[in-house]
């Protein structure tokens, strides 16, 4: 038995967020026909026109089962379509997100997270996890919010490794093979990489790409989309095809375009029976790699409170000492310099309310999710000892 799981980047934010969204989804939609996949995951479909349109495509095009989730805000922009039966869903929400002092980059509103998808197809039952994880921003931070990363890593690995059952987990990543953010969704999910496995790991983000050239993102091309396999303990997965696909240039609008800023992937997969079926172990490298990164994130958001808790501190003062300034004045420029006063203490009083907000409020948050993915990652290590199957490496 053999089947077939693709995964895009659509890039469906609402207009002028994103260009020619309509037309582009038009064409995904009607490439689906010739995909031959069995399940496709979407991430990235912020709109509901665009969901509405690929649904309507995929219906054409004998995806008959779907998920999503009807959210404007905080519906994680993540979308599913089945030629197979969907047994069960299951959708959880990261617990890490972004940040508030970049609300801007929509992290924090987009409700990221990951669903998992019970399948069955020629009386094998699998799954198929679909995910995207925070971006790196890279021009925003030098950490590039790789600790961020990690713990939703985490999240997904203690659910993922719950399962039996043979799974792949499909997405747009965002990191490349080299950084510390593959190594540890390796070692701690226990899955392999589909393209590099089959030999042919191709990059995704493409200096040819017409909106990368665009605005200028030319200089490198880098592979942040994968497709993940993990054995189950009876079934296993090996990738007999990798390609890289929505790839062709198209015509939208007169001019060369791309189905979207990113290129997809397709796995054709061989389903293993139980004797060549050797689970990957939990890999203790990859565990203290996580504790690592884990610590670094909680250290600079706890710098990053401090910092909020001076600034605080020093709008609060200087809001004290211009209202007290004002009352010093002589009687015949009271009025005027009161009303001066007043509107700086106003001013200086803002950033300070601000930052108090920001760190009794905002960042324990932070500091909170970093805890739970700590729990998540001990969970791990428990299971491990307890299933004895599983022991770390």
């Amino acid at each position: 038995m053999r089947i077939q799981v693709a995964t895009l980047n659509v890039w469906a934010l609402p207009e002028p967020l994103a260009p020619a969204v309509l037309p582009r989804m038009n064409a995904i939609g009607d490439r689906l026909s010739e995909l031959a996949a069995d399940v496709v995951a979407f991430q990235e479909v912020w709109s509901g026109a665009a969901r509405d349109l690929l649904l309507r495509k995929g219906e054409a095009a004998g995806y008959h089962a779907h998920w999503f989730r009807d959210d404007a805000i905080g519906g994680s922009g993540l979308m599913m379509l089945s030629r197979l039966p969907i047994l069960e869903s299951h959708f959880e929400p990261f617990s890490m997100s972004g940040t508030f002092e970049q609300l801007d980059n929509g992290e924090l509103l987009s409700g990221k997270g990951f669903v998992k998808l019970r399948l069955q197809g020629a009386g094998r039952v699998f799954q198929v996890v679909n995910t995207h994880l925070h971006a790196r921003y890279t021009r925003r931070a030098k950490h590039q919010f790789r600790s961020h990363r990690v713990a939703q890593i985490i999240q997904l690995a203690a659910s993922v490794r719950q399962v039996d059952e043979p799974v792949v987990i499909a997405g747009d990543f965002n990191f490349v093979e080299d950084t510390p953010e593959y190594r540890v969704l390796a070692g701690l999910t226990g899955a392999r990489d589909a393209a590099q496995e089959y030999g042919d790991p191709l990059p995704t983000m493409l200096r040819s790409n017409e909106y990368r050239k665009r605005i200028g993102l030319i200089r490198s091309q880098r592979r942040v989309d994968y497709l993940f396999l993990r054995d189950g303990s009876r079934i296993g997965l090996q990738p007999v095809q990798v390609d890289r696909v929505f790839d062709e240039k198209i015509e939208l609008e007169g001019r060369p375009a791309d189905y979207s800023n990113h290129a997809g992937v397709s796995a054709e997969l061989e389903v293993l029976p139980a004797e060549v079926v050797a689970r990957q172990q939990l890999s203790q490298r990859a565990i203290e790699l996580a504790e690592r990164l884990l610590t670094k994130g909680r250290e600079e958001t706890r710098k990053r409170r401090e910092d909020r808790r001076l600034l605080s501190g020093v709008g609060m003062a200087c809001a004290i000492l211009a209202v007290a300034g004002g009352r010093s004045q002589a009687a015949n420029r009271r009025r005027f310099l009161q009303r001066g006063l007043k509107g700086a203490a106003l001013v200086a009083l803002a950033p300070g309310i601000g930052a108090s907000v920001m760190s009794e409020f905002v960042l324990p948050t932070e500091l909170s999710a970093f805890d739970q993915a700590e729990e998540h990652l001990e969970q791990l290590v428990q299971r491990a000892v307890d299933t004895r199957d599983e022991l770390p490496s």
